[in-house]
């Protein structure tokens, strides 16, 4: 019999073109740009947040960890400038290289970092005041964080 606590059976489905769940954020991130109404495109930020947190109970499931693992806000703007990071590549294993600060450019190809910036703050000027205050706006302001420390983060030059 099959045991119904096995990671296997909590996963995400993947697409036929995924190789991991953080790609399935990934491809809803870059899902964001195709949508119009702000609300439509807060989901989208939930769904990802979501993603993420189903990742971490799957690893958790794997590990055969006795007790859960709580992911802290550190922690999720890490992945979340991560699922940003990937967004802005066309394929899943392409370096990046980050944008030229002093012109705004960017080598990668595919969706700017800029233009998801652009993306969040839209988002942040329509959305509710008391969703604001719930997990969406958490979400969001995550979201907005990790992009923001990508666009002012060197990431040529290795840490000290």
């Amino acid at each position: 019999p099959n045991d119904t606590n096995s990671a296997e059976s909590e996963e995400l489905p993947l697409l036929a073109n995924q190789t991991s769940h953080y790609d399935h954020a990934i491809t809803h991130l870059k899902s964001v740009s195709d949508l119009c109404v702000p609300g439509v495109k807060l989901e989208v930020v939930s769904v990802i947040a979501e993603a993420i947190c189903k990742c971490v109970d799957i690893a958790t499931k794997a590990k055969k960890l006795k007790h859960g693992v709580v992911v802290g806000a550190d922690d999720l703007l890490l992945i979340f400038a991560y699922i940003a990071m990937r967004a802005a590549a066309m394929e899943p294993e392409q370096p990046i290289t980050w944008p030229n600060h002093a012109d705004n450019s960017s080598d990668i190809p595919g969706e700017s970092p800029f233009h998801l910036h652009a993306e969040l703050n839209f988002m942040d000027d329509f959305i509710p005041e008391d969703e604001r205050q719930m997990m969406t706006g958490y979400y969001l302001a995550t979201t907005q964080a990790a992009v923001e420390l990508l666009l002012t983060t060197d990431l040529a030059e290795p840490p000290q």
